[in-house]
Parts: structure tokens; C-alpha cells; sequence
């Protein structure tokens, strides 16, 4: 019984994508580069944050999805179609406070060279840190109406508004993530690159909210089946906008280091330089098929991979074209395009022949195929480093396969987590419409005037 068991997929295949990420994560801490400090203290930070994030995942699994004896009597659900459209706006305007001051503070350290660690309360980083503190202040609202009108234990009051039990694990990592940053700093001093722990704790921290606000307003959408490119309903929008922004930073934080070189340094004792030359196009068709995948399932829209990456590639040109940006370009947004646009293509395929959504070997084969007959010519055309060879190809696509396929089985996952299933929508008045228009415009406001009036560092 117990061989029978463990020769299921269904327990190896998680196993499995869980011992790749940790790999992944391993090796990003070691091409980060590694702190000049005694190796055991480096050890015990990198364990510490790691072990939130686990113990973090761990309680997620047991409130939401761990089987219980006898089942769990679930109350009735507590927030509105309304509420959690409001829910989802909320979070939207976050984001894009920490989508704009994220380019604002690479657009900073690049102008003025400060070193990343130096920067804890500059303009661009309280804009940053305004953002993420709405988010937390969202959470401690969705537990105190989980706490007062829920009924039963933790595990029903969790299952039965999972919006709100997920707004309130996000703002418990929140609590932990702002201040793992000046935290980290003030151990081991500035980061040698911008792929520091600290920094891929908050990438992946902005991540979950965008995708959470994509979750939230999902769900006050009827299921539905799958259509093509010409049945896009406006009513998604708002989730593409989330999912487009998570690629979008994610991008900006992964590649910013490949923007701008303009001469090659082989055999620099620097961290960048020691990174494997194939990384570049792998990082990039990872994010594509992660996202795009998991746009495609959570829409049932064939073309929501590609959109997702045009809406990303639209804002960073808005970006870019909006402020000084020397050294800073759209290049890997553009990378992007051709594993989105080939994911789209198989499933446009499969569906017009009658068959099934691709699963994740399909995804990782159309990005790999995207990576190799469109991200690889502009590759050589776009950048100096890394170098388009005979000697460099054949690892940038056995790497970019493997990677791609754990990245489209976890997009494939969460997509179906994410996919709308409300028994009802509810039709929004004008006088909501207005209020979220004033919303944004408010924002949007308020960042001119804070950009605007900021003075540079010294």
C-alpha cells in the first residue's frame, strides 16, 4: 500500500517542483553574491527567511487546503460582489505605487549611484513603502471581519471567505517583509547586486498582491468556457492589469542588470559576472510562461498570455519615455513576447481541434520554441552580453526547457485556483464606476506631485 502510494504523481509531482525551487532559490542567493561576513551568520539570515516563507506556505496549506476528518462546516460568505471589486481596486492602486516607485528607485541608483542598501527612506522607496502599507492595512481590515462575523474555527472562517483569509496571510508576510530590508542591510551591509534576499522577499511579496487583487476580482466573475481573442470581455481587464504588473517588476528587479553593458568584462571577480551566460533568456521565458500560463487559465481567454505581456511592455515604454531612464529600455519586455505569443498559439490549436487547454509540457515546449525562433535573434540584436553562440545555445535552451516546464506546472496550478467560479455577477452601477475612476485619477495625482516634488540625493 505504502509503494502504491508513493508511486502516484500526484505526490511526486509537487515534490518535485518544490525541490526545483529550492534549487532555484539557492542558486539565485549565490549569484546574488555573497556578503563579506562570517558564513554562519550569512546562513542564519538566509534560514530565517526562508523559514518564514515555509512555515508562511505551511500555514496556507492547513487553513485552506488540508483535509479534514468528518469535513469542515463552512459559514456563509461575508464580503459582497461589491466588497471585493472595492477589495481588488484597493489593491490595484498599491500596486501601482509600488510599480512607480520601483523604476523610480532603479531610475535613482543608476543616476546617482547610491548603493542599494543606502536608500532605506528615499522618496522612491516611500512610495514603495506607502503602497505595500495599504496592503497591510487591507489585511488588518479583512481580519477584523473575519474575526467578527465569521462563525466556527479558523479553518471554516478561512474556507468558506477565502478572499479575506488570503488578504490576511498576505499582510502577515507583509509584517515580516518590510522590515526584512533594512534588517538585512544593517547585518551584512550593502547588496553586491540587486538580487539580495531582501529584494526577491519583496518581489515575490508585490507578486502576491497583484495576484491576489487579480484572485479577488476574478471571483466576482461567472465561470465560464474558453474563448478566443475576439470574445475578450472588458469585465477581465482588471486581472490582466494585475498579472501584467507582477511580470512587470518581476522583469525589472531579474534583468536590470543586463540593461545598459556595453562592453564585455569575462573573467571579473564581480557576482554579475560569474553568473552563467545562458541566464539572461531562461529568467525571462520563466516569467513568461509562469505568468503567461497562468494568465491563460485563470481568463479561459486564448490571447491573455499575450496581452498580459503587451500590457507589461505598454507600461514600461510609459515608464521609460516619463523619466531621465539613462542605461534603462523595454529590451527584456520585448524578450518576453515570443514564449507569450507561442503559448497562446498552441492553445488557439488545440482548442480550434476540439481537444483540451495544453497542459505544462505543451507551454514549456511553445515558450522554448518562442525562446529559441524569437527571443534569441533579439537577444543578438538588443544586448552586448550575453553572447548568441554555438557554444552558448544549446544550454540557454535545455535550461530554458526544464525551467519553463516547472514554471508553466505552477502557473497551470494557481490559474485554476484563480479561475472564476461565481454563481452570479453583479452588474456594476456608474456611481462605482465613477468612484473607481476618481480612485485612480487621485493616485495618479498623487504620485506626480510626490515625483515632482522630490528633491535628489545628495
Amino acid at each position: 500500500m505504502l509503494a502504491t502510494r508513493l508511486l502516484r504523481p500526484s505526490i511526486w509531482a509537487p515534490v518535485a517542483a518544490g525541490a526545483y525551487g529550492l534549487v532555484v532559490l539557492i542558486a539565485l542567493l549565490r549569484w546574488a553574491g555573497l556578503p563579506r561576513v562570517e558564513s554562519t551568520l550569512f546562513v542564519l539570515g538566509a534560514a530565517s527567511v526562508v523559514g518564514t516563507l515555509v512555515g508562511l506556505a505551511v500555514l496556507g496549506w492547513f487553513l485552506f487546503l488540508k483535509p479534514v476528518r468528518g469535513g469542515v462546516t463552512l459559514s456563509a460568505p461575508i464580503l459582497s460582489v461589491h466588497g471585493r471589486r472595492t477589495l481588488a481596486l484597493l489593491l490595484a492602486i498599491s500596486g501601482l505605487l509600488i510599480v512607480v516607485g520601483g523604476y523610480w528607485d532603479e531610475v535613482w541608483h543608476r543616476q546617482f549611484g547610491l548603493p542599494f542598501g543606502e536608500d532605506f527612506f528615499w522618496r522612491p522607496h516611500l512610495l514603495m513603502y506607502a503602497g505595500l502599507a495599504a496592503v497591510m492595512s487591507v489585511a488588518a481590515g479583512a481580519a477584523a471581519i473575519l474575526w467578527r462575523r465569521g462563525r466556527g474555527g479558523p479553518r471554516a472562517r478561512f474556507r468558506s471567505n477565502p478572499t479575506l483569509g488570503w488578504m490576511v496571510l498576505l499582510g502577515a508576510f507583509l509584517a515580516y517583509a518590510l522590515p526584512a530590508d533594512p534588517a538585512w542591510h544593517a547585518l551584512y551591509g550593502a547588496d553586491i547586486t540587486a538580487w539580495s534576499l531582501p529584494h526577491l522577499v519583496l518581489l515575490v511579496t508585490f507578486s502576491a498582491i497583484m495576484l491576489t487583487a487579480a484572485a479577488v476580482h476574478l471571483s466576482t466573475l461567472p465561470e465560464r468556457p474558453w474563448h478566443g481573442p475576439l470574445a475578450f470581455r472588458l469585465d477581465a481587464s482588471l486581472a490582466i492589469v494585475g498579472i501584467a504588473s507582477a511580470l512587470l517588476l518581476a522583469t525589472q528587479l531579474l534583468t536590470m542588470e543586463w540593461d545598459g553593458i556595453t562592453r564585455l568584462r569575462l573573467g571579473s571577480p564581480h557576482p554579475f559576472w560569474q553568473r552563467p551566460e545562458w541566464l539572461l533568456p531562461v529568467v525571462v521565458v520563466v516569467l513568461a510562461a509562469f505568468f503567461g500560463t497562468l494568465a491563460l487559465r485563470a481568463t479561459r481567454y486564448v490571447g491573455a498570455a499575450t496581452l498580459v505581456g503587451v500590457v507589461a511592455l505598454g507600461v514600461r515604454a510609459a515608464l521609460v519615455g516619463g523619466f531621465d531612464s539613462p542605461g534603462m529600455s523595454v529590451n527584456a519586455w520585448l524578450l518576453a513576447l515570443p514564449p507569450l505569443l507561442a503559448i497562446d498559439v498552441l492553445h488557439g490549436l488545440r482548442l480550434a481541434g476540439g481537444r483540451e487547454a495544453s497542459g505544462a509540457i505543451g507551454n514549456a515546449a511553445a515558450a522554448t520554441a518562442g525562446l529559441a525562433f524569437g527571443m534569441l535573434p533579439l537577444i543578438a540584436t538588443l544586448y552586448v552580453y550575453p553572447r548568441v553562440t554555438v557554444d552558448t545555445v544549446p544550454l540557454m535552451l535545455v535550461m530554458g526547457l526544464v525551467s519553463a516546464l516547472w514554471a508553466s506546472a505552477l502557473g497551470a496550478r494557481l490559474g485554476e485556483w484563480f479561475r472564476p467560479v461565481a454563481a452570479e455577477a453583479v452588474v456594476v452601477p456608474r456611481n462605482a464606476l465613477r468612484g473607481t475612476a476618481l480612485a485612480l485619477a487621485t493616485a495618479v495625482v498623487f504620485m506626480v506631485w510626490f515625483i515632482g516634488t522630490a528633491t535628489p540625493p545628495a
